[in-house]
């Protein structure tokens, strides 16, 4: 759950002594390293109590009094809630854990002999019973159950790639009198009952075992017990994992600790993702609520396809520029499927990338089976043709779908004409919306491909040519390090 260790300043120690010694005067907390030096005082003196006395099972703190309890008995499968409720429970407490590992040779050693020691206390029972004539009795139970815990707690070690470890678990607790804290104990050792666990009073042993709960490191009392790791973990008082990355937005709140989760897609491996949830439960909303916090906190170029027109407002809002992809309107926007901007291929051959695109147009048109070598043959040579001048300094207009199909009708094959007679409807027919030159700004910093009129005939051309206009935009930005975010809302709907 990437939870970290930190070094923490004597004065953060010194904090957490006080707050506990001294319960109520928390913000009185005033300790100068250098100034108590000089003075030649001690440092006990900031945090110390006015008085501590340790009685048989509880000690006065000052004006308070308090117990130390350590978990003496663990059930067979723990929770990770118990640790949770402890901690809830409002009264000043601290709890600490001491975690010894054992290692795998001695684990094995020790549960080897645990073995054989039930295995001879079974044995010794089957005599006594031979002895007795008794030759059907059955195991007791209490051997029978510590036989198989022995053999699974070997299991894990050896099968399930589990560890042993030595187990110490001390909690201490304030009250303002004795009555509130036999109050306060036994509601603390319900918590443990509930889930199967027994918390013991420490008798004779107050001093010691509040030594062994405070911050120090030390372990004064020897109470033990073993467990694998597996039941270790859930010993963890992290209870959620928190996401609150540094330059992040927001996403929500945790549905088990309610804070906010801030994250940055940029820290991730990988920063795709997809929003799902039933209809009417804010989908576009919170995508919409992305867009807004990365173009107003970021310089980030941000491309969104959006089927159902519901972005156009906030776009506009921001600065940004709506292309709105229609046949039905002569005057609309138009994008010229055969745009070729310097740079366009990430670093390959333009003529071949393009003209791989038109292929891919044709296949869209005719079928990726009706298409053959021939013909394939007659659209690169035309490509070329229609590229030659352009491409020598990228100056002037670039050629269009128009003049494709006016090259393909000056040859004299008949493959041409046929190639052309399937380009006529998106050339000089009523789809010709991509055989224009662009009469748009397509280097805008926001931009949103409208496709709501974006009709079933001219879908499969429509998309493939908005998504080569988005693939080399991402190309051309990441040359230049730039970041892209491209939204598609209503996805199923390709």
């Amino acid at each position: 759950m990437s939870s970290s260790v930190r070094e923490i300043t004597v004065n953060d120690r010194l904090r957490l002594l006080h707050d506990f010694y001294r319960p109520g005067e928390e913000q009185l907390f005033r300790f100068d390293l250098e100034d108590t030096i000089r003075k030649g005082h001690d440092f006990r003196d900031c945090i110390a109590p006015d008085c501590i006395s340790f009685q048989k099972n509880h000690y006065e703190l000052g004006n308070h009094v308090g117990r130390t309890l350590f978990l003496r008995e663990y059930a067979s499968f723990i929770s990770d809630e118990m640790i949770t409720e402890l901690m809830d429970y409002p009264r000043n407490m601290m709890l600490s854990i001491d975690i010894i590992p054992v290692a795998m040779d001695e684990a094995v050693s020790d549960i080897r002999k645990r073995i054989m020691s039930v295995e001879s206390d079974i044995t010794r029972w089957q005599q006594r019973q031979n002895q007795n004539n008794n030759f059907t009795a059955n195991i007791p139970y209490d051997l029978e159950q510590m036989r198989s815990e022995t053999k699974e707690f070997m299991d894990d070690l050896m099968s399930r790639d589990q560890r042993m470890m030595l187990v110490l678990v001390t909690l201490t607790h304030l009250a303002d009198n004795l009555e509130q804290l036999d109050q306060d104990t036994e509601a603390l050792q319900a918590i443990g009952r509930a889930r199967g666990c027994q918390f013991n009073i420490l008798r004779y042993q107050q001093e010691d075992a509040l030594n062994t709960v405070l911050p120090l490191g030390l372990k004064r009392i020897d109470a033990t017990r073993t467990l694998t790791t597996e039941c270790t973990a859930v010993l963890m008082p992290f209870k959620s994992q928190e996401i609150q990355d540094a330059g992040g937005i927001y996403y929500g709140v945790n549905a088990v600790s309610h804070n906010l989760i801030v994250c940055n897609r940029g820290n991730l491996l990988n920063g795709n993702g997809f929003i799902t949830g039933v209809s009417g439960s804010g989908k576009s909303m919170a995508a919409k609520q992305e867009v807004s916090a990365l173009a107003l906190s970021t310089d980030h170029d941000i491309i969104i396809v959006d089927p159902e027109r519901e972005y156009g407002e906030l776009v506009r809002a921001l600065g940004g520029e709506v292309i709105t992809i229609s046949a039905s309107d002569p005057n609309g926007c138009h994008i010229n499927a055969l745009d070729l901007s310097e740079g366009y291929g990430d670093g390959k051959e333009p003529l071949v990338m393009k003209s791989e695109f038109i292929m891919s147009l044709y296949e869209q048109l005719m079928g990726a089976d009706k298409i053959e070598p021939q013909e394939k043959s007659i659209i690169d040579r035309s490509v070329g043709n229609i590229y030659r001048e352009y491409l020598k300094n990228y100056q002037g207009e670039p050629p269009t779908l128009k003049d494709l199909y006016d090259d393909l009708m000056k040859q004299v094959n008949p493959e041409a004409h046929r190639i052309a007679l399937a380009l006529e409807l998106f050339t000089v027919g009523s789809l010709n919306v991509f055989s224009h030159q662009t009469n748009i700004n397509t280097k805008s910093r926001i931009l949103c491909f409208d496709i709501q009129d974006l009709g079933e005939n001219l879908k499969s051309v429509g998309l493939l040519v908005m998504l080569d206009a988005i693939y080399n935009r991402v190309i051309q930005n990441r040359r230049e390090g730039k970041y892209t975010h491209v939204y598609i809302d209503e996805i199923y709907l390709f």
